[in-house]
C-alpha cells in the first residue's frame, strides 16, 4: 500500500523511542518492498535524513524524497499513519473504529490508521477471504497471472483465508476484530441472469458484514468461479483426462448467457429444472441433455491457462476490476 507517515509523528520519534522504533519497523517494510513510503507537503525531510536516528536509513529516505514525494495526485489512495484521536476532520465522517478512520472530503477518500494498530494493518499480509482455498486460490492465481503477468506472492503480498460456503461470514468476522487489509471473494450463486445477487442469503450476510467493518467485497457476476474457465482451457484439460467424450457437452455449443449460469461441476438439478426461468434461459435443450456436469474438480482447467495461450477476453473487463481491488490494498 501507499502510507505516509504524519509529521507530528516523524518529531515525535525523535524524543519518543517507541514512536522511533514503530518507523523503523515502517521503514524497513518499504525496503523490503511491502509497502511504498511518501512524504506529503510539510514534512521536515531534511531534519529526518540528517538525523543521527536515521543515518542507517539515509539513502532509503532520500530516494523516498526524489522519487516519490507527494504531488497531490488525488486519485491515489494513501493511508496515513497518525494519532487518530487527535485529528481535526473537516469532513463527514464515514468510518471510525476508534483505530481505523475513514474519511470522505469532496468525494475524496482519506484512510487514516492509528499508529498503535500498524502490525494488525501492514504487517500482516492482505487477507483474501474465499470459499474455498484450494480452487479460489487456483482461479484467482490465473486470472492474476493472465491479466498481471504474474501471480500474487503468498509470502510477501497476501494470504488466502478458507470461509467455506455457509460459514465465511464467521470467518470474516473473526479476522476482522483489530483493522485488517481484507477483501472476500465470493460467487454470486446465481442460476439465471433475472436472480439478483442479493437473493443469496450468503451474499446478503456478506453485504452487512463489510459494509459495517470497512471491508472490500467481490461478487461475482456469473455463477460460480468455475463458470469463468475458458472453453478451450476446458477442452484441453478434458483430453489431459482422458475425457474426449464429454466434448459432445451441450456445453460447448451455449452461448456466453448460458455458460454464465450453468452448474458446471453438476449440471442442472431435478429441482432446478422446475424453475421456469431456467428452462427458458436454455430453451432447446432437455433437462436430460444438461443433467450432467464436469465433476467437482472442474476447476483444475484453471491450470490449463498457465500452459496455454487462453485467457480470459470474454470476462476481461469484469475480473480487471477485480484484480484493481487487490491491488488497491496490496
Amino acid at each position: 500500500m501507499v502510507i505516509s507517515i504524519s509529521g507530528k509523528l516523524w518529531n515525535l520519534s525523535f524524543t519518543d523511542d517507541s514512536i522511533y522504533k514503530t518507523i523503523k519497523k515502517i521503514l524497513s517494510w518499504v525496503e523490503s518492498g511491502k509497502h511504498r513510503l511518501i512524504f506529503e507537503n510539510g514534512i521536515n525531510t531534511d531534519q529526518i535524513i540528517q538525523s543521527e536516528k536515521y543515518i542507517n536509513y539515509s539513502e532509503t529516505i532520500k530516494s523516498l524524497v526524489m522519487e516519490h514525494f507527494y504531488s497531490g495526485n488525488k486519485n491515489e489512495k494513501i493511508v496515513r499513519i497518525t494519532n487518530t484521536e487527535s485529528l481535526n476532520l473537516t469532513g463527514q465522517k464515514s468510518f471510525y473504529d476508534g483505530l481505523l478512520l475513514i474519511d470522505y472530503v469532496e468525494k475524496i477518500e482519506y484512510q487514516y490508521i492509528d499508529v498503535s494498530k500498524i502490525d494488525t494493518y501492514l504487517g500482516r499480509l492482505l487477507y483474501i477471504t474465499v470459499e474455498n482455498t484450494e480452487s479460489d486460490k487456483r482461479f484467482i492465481q490465473a486470472v492474476y497471472r493472465a491479466l498481471r503477468g504474474r501471480e500474487l506472492c503468498t509470502e510477501r503480498e497476501v494470504q488466502f483465508l478458507h470461509g467455506g460456503g455457509d460459514t465465511i461470514d464467521k470467518v470474516v468476522i473473526e479476522n476482522s476484530l483489530y483493522p485488517t487489509r481484507m477483501i472476500c471473494i465470493v460467487d454470486s450463486d446465481r442460476k439465471h441472469p433475472n436472480q439478483t445477487q442479493e437473493e443469496s442469503s450468503k451474499v446478503k450476510r456478506l453485504l452487512s458484514i463489510c459494509e459495517e467493518k470497512n471491508l472490500k467485497l467481490v461478487v461475482l457476476e456469473k455463477r460460480e468461479i468455475e463458470n469463468y474457465i475458458p472453453v478451450e482451457a476446458l477442452e484441453n484439460w478434458l483430453s489431459k483426462e482422458n475425457r474426449q467424450k464429454e466434448k459432445d457437452h451441450p456445453f460447448f455449443k451455449f452461448t456466453l448467457e448460458q455458460r454464465a449460469f450453468f452448474d458446471m461441476k453438476k449440471g442442472l438439478k431435478k429441482q432446478d429444472a422446475e424453475i421456469q426461468e431456467i428452462m427458458d434461459l436454455y430453451a432447446g435443450y432437455t433437462s436430460e441433455e444438461l443433467s450432467s456436469g464436469f465433476g467437482k474438480t472442474v476447476w483444475q482447467a484453471f491450470d490449463e491457462i498457465a500452459t496455454t495461450q487462453y485467457g480470459f477476453s470474454d470476462y476481461e473487463s469484469e475480473l480487471n476490476e477485480m484484480v484493481c481491488a487487490i491491488e488497491s490494498l496490496l
